[in-house]
């Protein structure tokens, strides 16, 4: 069985937080998000407001996340593998779209994506997933966009 078809998508419960919030206070997997070390509160808050959120499951293992805010207009995907041992497998894009899949059955057909601009690993992600350079974004971010 390739990689990819080991992964699978779950709705994060409460019992996963603990090993996402690990994850994003790991400053090599988190270099691209946030700029200081996210407090559990915080952590709390920030998942209580995405009530779209998966964990990336791969051969029965939680190795990353699937997120979105849903607008009316668009939806803003964003995702990480927190396990270093498994970028570069091809298992972020496979997670993103089994992802816009789920979100696509909840009636979302635009959606949109904010990558920093030397996250190449991201934007290869989105980009291979369908995704097209869209702007630049106030916050200095690359704007990625999808409409299906």
């Amino acid at each position: 069985m390739s990689n990819r078809q080991a992964v699978t998508i779950v709705a994060t419960k409460r019992e996963d937080l603990p090993l996402l919030h690990a994850w994003r206070q790991n400053p090599v997997v988190m270099n691209y998000f946030h700029d200081k070390e996210e407090t559990w509160e915080e952590h709390l808050g920030w998942w209580e407001n995405h009530p779209v959120s998966y964990v990336i499951v791969h051969d029965g293992r939680t190795i990353g996340e699937v997120h979105a805010s849903v607008a009316e207009n668009e939806t803003d995907v964003g995702l990480y593998v927190g396990d270093p041992h498994m970028w570069g497998m091809g298992i972020g894009e496979s997670a993103l779209l089994l992802f816009m899949e789920v979100l696509k059955e909840k009636g979302c057909t635009c959606f949109t994506a904010h990558v920093h601009p030397r996250n190449y690993r991201s934007q290869k992600v989105f980009a291979k997933a369908g995704f097209f350079l869209s702007g630049i974004g106030t916050d200095r971010f690359l704007a990625y966009r999808k409409e299906i």
